[in-house]
């Protein structure tokens, strides 16, 4: 939702024409881009960021004597949802992991690292490692982080869980599973989280005993 703005500096013989390029395709002025020009700089605007966002943008500049261009590449981050639960359901966190395995996954409550056990269970299945905690209950609400490492670096995400009392006899539960995407690649760590397009829905129907 945020904006930002690259610049590019340059020198040579005026004039000089300057284009940019979104994964090697062209950008032209609109209500997502503006390209502006100031003196020596060349400078790229983009609104209303999003995660497709994400890629590599390049500067390309040309005057009568040749051309150059430089290139960056623009990660955006987006904050997990915090997540809600009842009381005793299960609760699972994911991560899509891409990088060089091995992979060392670490599960946090607040600053207290997680060990599998009777109330939860931590692993990795191919490139997902998962934390599921069993029968919450308002104990266990709170900031869960998922620190990822490899041989080249490390990068973590965390979330919150906020487990609610049954306040009615008809209790709809919108659970909201977010799943956390780790990229690792030489002098870059990046961070993506995303969100699937349809949530589930529990409906719980107390009965007296």
């Amino acid at each position: 939702g945020s904006s930002i703005q690259m610049e590019c500096k340059v020198s040579g013989s005026l004039p000089i024409v300057a284009k940019w390029f979104k994964d090697g395709k062209e950008i032209t002025d609109s209500a997502k881009y503006r390209s502006l020009c100031h003196e020596n700089t060349m400078s790229l605007e983009i609104a209303n960021l999003e995660l497709a966002d994400s890629a590599n943008y390049t500067c390309s500049v040309s005057n009568v004597a040749g051309n150059d261009s430089c290139s960056a590449v623009l990660t955006v981050k987006v904050k997990p949802e915090s997540q809600q639960a009842i009381p005793d359901s299960t609760v699972e966190f994911k991560a899509t992991l891409k990088g060089t395995p091995p992979f060392t996954v670490k599960w946090f409550k607040e600053d207290l690292e997680l060990v599998s056990g009777p109330t939860c269970f931590i692993g990795i299945e191919g490139s997902t490692g998962f934390l599921t905690l069993y029968s919450v209950d308002s104990s266990r609400s709170g900031h869960y982080t998922c620190h990822v490492s490899n041989d080249v670096g490390s990068d973590s995400c965390t979330t919150t869980l906020m487990v609610t009392g049954v306040h009615s006899f008809l209790l709809c539960c919108y659970l909201f599973v977010s799943f956390f995407s780790f990229l690792f690649v030489k002098h870059t760590f990046m961070i993506f989280d995303t969100l699937p397009s349809e949530f589930p829905t529990l409906c719980l129907q107390p009965t007296a005993v």
